[in-house]
């Protein structure tokens, strides 16, 4: 008989990670909510668009709630752009690497892949 496992502890919702972390106050989440509908964008973007979060701010608190490192930060990547892409991955193509926004590559056992906006 199987073991079911546990269910995945549900992702913060970033607008309550930035209140926690007091990056934000109440009434500037409450007024990019208010903006979203009508502008459209995501609520980091809108709270760096009204000046109540820096592009920083933003991205350390992304970085937690996604559980991923930052580029430069955390991983770097290559140098020579000739160590970019995964040559023996077939059908991996570069215009489709360039129209994603994503360069990915090998380092030691691992494949890394950095993205300018890896949510879906």
């Amino acid at each position: 008989m199987a073991t079911p496992l546990p269910a995945p502890e549900p992702t913060p919702r970033l607008g309550d990670l930035l209140l926690g972390r007091g990056l934000v106050r109440e009434a500037d989440l409450e007024r990019a909510l208010e903006l979203q509908p009508r502008v459209g964008g995501r609520i980091g973007s809108l709270l760096i668009r009204i000046g109540a979060l820096s592009e920083n701010q933003l991205l350390d608190a992304l970085a937690e709630q996604l559980e991923l490192p930052l580029l430069g930060r955390e991983v770097n990547l290559p140098v020579d752009p000739g160590e970019w892409g995964l040559p023996d991955v077939e059908g991996l193509d570069p215009d489709w690497m360039l129209d994603q926004q994503a360069i990915p590559w090998r380092e030691d056992e691992a494949v890394w892949c950095a993205a300018r906006d890896p949510r879906p």
